[in-house]
C-alpha cells in the first residue's frame, strides 16, 4: 500500500480545505478574501510543497480570471 490509512485521511482533509479556502478566496469581501490567503499559508507551514505550488496554482488562476 502507497500509505497509511492516517497519511490518506490527512492528505484527503488537506485537498478539501483547500477546495473550501479556494471558495472563500472567490468572495468579493477583502477581509473573507485576507482570511482564506493566512489559511493557505498556515496549510503551507504544514504541506510545505503541495500547499506552496498550490497557492502559486491559485495566484496564477487568479492572474487569468482577472
Amino acid at each position: 500500500m502507497p500509505g497509511s490509512l492516517s497519511q490518506q485521511r490527512v492528505t484527503s482533509n488537506f485537498w478539501l480545505g483547500l477546495a473550501w479556502l479556494g471558495r472563500i478566496a472567490k468572495s468579493t469581501t477583502r477581509h473573507i478574501q485576507l482570511l482564506a490567503w493566512l489559511g493557505l499559508a498556515w496549510l503551507g507551514r504544514i504541506y510545505s510543497d503541495v500547499a506552496f505550488l498550490s497557492f502559486f496554482l491559485c495566484l496564477c488562476i487568479r492572474a487569468l480570471a482577472a
